[in-house]
């Protein structure tokens, strides 16, 4: 079969291949980008007749087939899908005793739910087959059915109305769907369905602006990440009572540079984690953030690209966590110990911002007593944990 696949196997070789007993290698062979065309069809044509149910439904999928032998392989396919379902129900009045077990001996290993799904994912299947697949008793089916670009818009209405949440969320992923349809989507009683509806990027405005009024904060999130929105819809969005929105709304890539400012001073600091974030951040405004009182703000602030390459330098790198090790080492070496202490109280007493490699300092038996001090407070646990090591703090501790 990998032979058949492969473009370089001479045409030759290809030929004798279409009369393997093993019907895959033959459909490898029409798979095969480098099969002269009129082998493919005749292979293809072969297989329409010798295949089971599921090797006739992969040639009725193959775009190389010709269409009028698609459209009989479809309706054959399902025909035998319907009769194959008889078997199961052998006191039905049209299946006789022969007929059952001929049935029964020619489906006994076939994939009946793959062969109906392929049938109702095929754009080619023709729309009786569809409608009548549109109401199988199996969901993925049915979700098949409403994916596919095919399906007439009679029965991507009914679709819509599907009990199953998963048929409905699939006909807001189809191409076909029209703008009628989407407003009722986005009215739909199930989250998740009203959530494809807006992270579709080919929805309609006016869909979104209902969506935009969701009482669900995860659906007015999603339209607020949109980089296509308006700013009239992200608007009232940068002052939604929920700090998921406007976090949404901060990292929105196309999101107007007013309303970075407004949410650059937010009260949550999530949203102006997000806003520091935001590539289209301006730079006086990331310079200020630098500073900010969170750890996530100004961390964020200084990984920005955007941010000023003067701004990132007056910020002390946060070393990775496995190089600390090199830190320590550092230290007891005495060619780069003087240098390095040297650098770290030089960086404590600076007031830079907390860091692993400014905790390393505060262990320091020279460190100032004024900075262990305020470090005693820092955001960062690791630099607490090395002021509560400090002998000078335990003794400070002891005399108390």
């Amino acid at each position: 079969e990998s032979v058949a696949r492969n473009v370089a196997v001479p045409v030759g070789v290809l030929k004798t291949l279409a009369s393997d007993d093993h019907l895959p290698v033959r459909y490898a062979i029409a798979e095969n980008s480098g099969t002269p065309e009129a082998l493919r069809k005749k292979v293809l044509e072969v297989l329409a007749k010798e295949g089971g149910p599921v090797m006739r439904s992969r040639v009725a999928a193959n775009p190389s087939t010709p269409q009028d032998l698609r459209d009989l392989l479809l309706a054959e396919l399902v025909s035998e899908v319907d009769r194959r379902a008889l078997v199961r129900e052998t006191g039905h009045p049209r299946a006789g005793r022969d007929d059952i077990a001929e049935i029964a001996h020619a489906f006994a290993a076939v994939d009946e739910n793959a062969v109906r799904k392929n049938v109702a994912a095929n754009p080619a299947t023709p729309a009786a087959v569809l409608e009548r697949l549109s109401k199988d008793a199996r969901e993925d089916v049915r979700v098949s059915v409403a994916e596919n670009p095919g399906t007439p818009l009679a029965l991507l209405e009914a679709l819509a109305r599907d009990k199953e949440r998963d048929v409905r969320k699939a006909v807001t992923r189809s191409p076909s769907v029209p703008v009628s349809l989407q407003m009722a989507l986005a009215k739909d009683t199930s989250k998740i369905v009203r959530l494809s509806i807006a992270g579709n990027t080919t929805t309609p405005i006016r869909v979104r602006e209902v969506l935009a009024r969701d009482k669900d904060a995860d659906v007015r999130s999603a339209v607020a990440s949109d980089g296509s929105m308006p700013m009239g819809i992200l608007s009232p969005l940068a002052t939604d009572a929920e700090a998921k929105v406007r976090v949404a709304v901060a990292g929105n890539p196309s999101i107007a540079v007013n309303l970075l400012e407004e949410l650059a001073t937010d009260l949550d600091e999530r949203v102006r984690g997000s806003a520091a974030s935001n590539s289209r951040t301006p730079d006086a405004l990331l310079a200020t953030m630098v500073n900010d009182s969170e750890d996530s703000v100004w961390r964020a602030a200084t990984a920005n690209t955007a941010t000023p390459s003067n701004v990132r330098a007056s910020q002390l790198p946060e070393p990775w966590i496995e190089d600390r090790s090199n830190v320590v080492q550092a230290l007891k070496t005495p060619a780069t110990a003087a240098a390095l202490r040297a650098q770290l109280l030089k960086d404590l007493c600076a007031g830079l911002k907390p860091s692993y490699a400014r905790a390393f300092g505060l262990l320091l038996d020279d460190c100032p007593m004024p900075v262990l001090t305020k470090c005693a407070k820092s955001s960062l646990w690791l630099e607490r944990c090395a002021v509560a090591q400090h002998a000078s703090t335990q003794a400070k501790v002891v005399a108390g």
